[in-house]
C-alpha cells in the first residue's frame, strides 16, 4: 500500500509539473501571438503610410521623382534591397514604382516593424486628359534668349530652353536673386555671359532635364448669330446701366466712354457675356455690379487711355477675349482688373498703366514701359519678344519666346499671384494615372 501511494504521488506530481510547462509554453504562445499581431499591425500601418504619401505624388504628374518614363522602374532606397527608416513610426519601408509601357503604373510599399513585414499594393490605370493651364515656377521663362541691361532685376528664378553661346546675356550691373536654369545638355560657361567678375546671378545655375513648352491655350469661338443691340455712347458727366437685357445674348457694335462717364453693368449674380465689336474707354470707367462674373468679347478694336479704369474694385471676375489685330495699349494712368487673352494682338503697357490679372497673348511684341506699375500675376506670351523698359513691373511671372530687361525694371515673383489662372483649355492632352486597384 505504501509503495502504491509513493507510485500515486510521484505520478501527480509529474502530471502537475507537465500541465505547469504546459501552462507556461500557452502564456509564451500567447505573449509572442500578441507581439507578433502588433508588430505585423505597426507594419501595416507603415505601409500604408507610404503608399498614401507615394499615391499623392503620383497623382501629382508634375512630381518627376516618383513618377517614372515608360519602362523605368524607381527604387527607395535606390538599392531596391534595403529599407529607409522612419523614426516617426519606429519602423521601416521601401517603394517600388514600375512603369509598363505607359500602360499599367504600379506600386509596392513594404513596411516593416520589428520582425515583420506587410506589403501593400497599389495599381494605376492611365487616362487622358486635358491640359490645364502649365505650372509657372520661375520668375522669367524665355524660350530662346535672356538679355539684361541697366540695373534691371529678376527677383526669384528663372530659366530657359537655350544651349547658345552667350544666349543669356549680362551688362555689368544686373541681376537674377535666384537659380538660373538653362537648356538641357548646355555649357553655363558658354551659354550665360556674365559681365560682373562678381558674376550675376545670386544662386546655382542649373541644367534642366528637358526642354520646358509653354502653348497657348486655344482662344475661343466668338458667339455666332446674337441680334443687335443698342450701342453705348457716354460722354460728359453721363452714367448709364446695363441689365442683363441690355447686353447678354446680344451683339453690340460701339461701346465707347470719354470724360469720366461711367458704365455699370449689372449681372444680377450670374455669369453673364458682353459681345461688342468696338470697345473705346477713352477716360471712362465701368464697374461690374451683382457679384457675377463677366466675360467680354471684344471683336475688332480695344482702346484704354487717361485714367480709365476697368472693375477697379474687384468686385467680379472679369476674362475679356481680343480677336482684333490692333495692339493693345493699356497706358496713361489706367486700371484694369481682370484677365486679358488676345488672340494675335501684341500688347504695350506704358507710362503708369496698370493691369491686376493675366495677360496671355498669341502675339509677337510685348513691351512694358515707362513708370509702369504693369503686370500683377503672369505675363504669358510664349510666341513674343517681351520687353521691360523704363521701370516697368511685373509682380508674379514672365513667360516669353525671347527676352530684354533694361533701364530700372524688375520682375517680382509671386508664386501665390492671388487670383487663380483662368479656365482655360489648351488643344492637348496630358496622360495622367488613376488608382484602380489597392490591396
Amino acid at each position: 500500500m505504501g509503495n502504491y501511494a509513493l507510485i500515486l504521488v510521484m505520478a501527480l506530481s509529474f502530471a502537475i509539473a507537465i500541465y505547469t510547462v504546459n501552462i507556461n509554453q500557452q502564456v509564451l504562445i500567447s505573449e509572442n501571438q500578441v507581439t507578433e499581431s502588433f508588430s505585423t499591425s505597426q507594419a501595416r500601418n507603415v505601409a500604408q503610410s507610404a503608399a498614401q504619401i507615394a499615391v499623392a505624388k503620383i497623382l501629382n504628374g508634375a512630381d518627376t521623382q516618383f513618377n517614372p518614363a515608360s519602362g523605368d522602374v524607381i527604387l527607395f532606397p535606390v538599392d531596391g534591397i534595403s529599407f529607409e527608416p522612419w523614426p516617426e513610426l519606429g519602423g521601416f519601408y521601401r517603394l517600388r514604382i514600375e512603369n509598363h509601357a505607359d500602360t499599367l503604373l504600379q506600386l509596392q510599399a513594404i513596411g516593416v516593424f520589428g520582425n515583420q513585414q506587410y506589403p501593400v499594393n497599389v495599381s494605376f490605370s492611365p487616362s487622358a486628359q486635358k491640359a490645364s493651364f502649365p505650372n509657372i515656377d520661375k520668375a522669367v521663362f524665355s524660350r530662346n534668349s535672356i538679355r539684361m541691361e541697366g540695373s534691371a532685376r529678376i527677383l526669384g528664378p528663372a530659366g530657359t530652353n537655350t544651349i547658345s553661346n552667350s544666349g543669356v546675356f549680362f551688362a555689368w550691373s544686373p541681376r537674377v536673386e535666384g537659380s538660373l536654369s538653362i537648356g538641357p545638355g548646355g555649357l553655363p560657361s558658354s551659354v550665360v555671359h556674365q559681365t560682373n567678375s562678381g558674376g550675376n546671378v545670386d544662386g546655382n545655375i542649373l541644367v534642366l532635364p528637358e526642354e520646358r513648352d509653354y502653348p497657348l491655350p486655344v482662344f475661343p469661338d466668338f458667339p455666332v448669330g446674337n441680334p443687335t443691340g443698342t450701342s453705348v455712347h457716354l460722354t460728359g458727366i453721363m452714367t448709364q446701366t446695363l441689365l442683363p437685357s441690355d447686353y447678354h445674348g446680344l451683339f453690340l457694335n460701339q461701346v465707347s466712354l470719354e470724360n469720366d462717364t461711367h458704365l455699370y453693368i449689372q449681372t444680377g449674380g450670374q455669369h453673364r457675356e458682353l459681345f461688342v465689336n468696338n470697345l473705346t474707354i477713352n477716360q471712362g470707367h465701368i464697374h461690374i455690379l451683382g457679384g457675377g462674373s463677366l466675360t467680354i468679347y471684344v471683336q475688332n478694336s480695344f482702346t484704354l487711355t487717361g485714367s480709365s479704369t476697368v472693375n477697379n474694385n474687384a468686385a467680379s471676375d472679369v476674362m475679356m477675349f481680343y480677336s482684333g489685330s490692333g495692339e493693345v495699349n493699356v497706358g496713361g494712368n489706367t486700371r484694369f482688373r481682370g484677365h486679358l487673352f488676345a488672340e494675335t494682338a501684341n500688347v504695350r503697357v506704358a507710362n503708369s498703366g496698370g493691369f491686376t490679372g493675366h495677360i496671355i497673348t498669341g502675339g509677337t511684341s510685348v513691351i512694358v514701359s515707362g513708370d509702369a506699375t504693369a503686370i500683377s500675376r503672369v505675363l504669358y506670351a510664349p510666341n513674343a519678344h517681351v520687353r521691360f523698359e523704363g521701370s516697368g513691373r511685373v509682380r508674379g511671372a514672365v513667360v516669353a519666346n525671347t527676352f530684354f530687361m533694361g533701364g530700372d525694371t524688375r520682375v517680382i515673383y509671386d508664386e501665390d499671384w492671388e487670383m487663380d489662372p483662368p479656365d482655360l483649355d489648351f488643344d492637348i492632352t496630358e496622360m495622367a494615372f488613376q488608382v484602380s486597384q489597392w490591396n
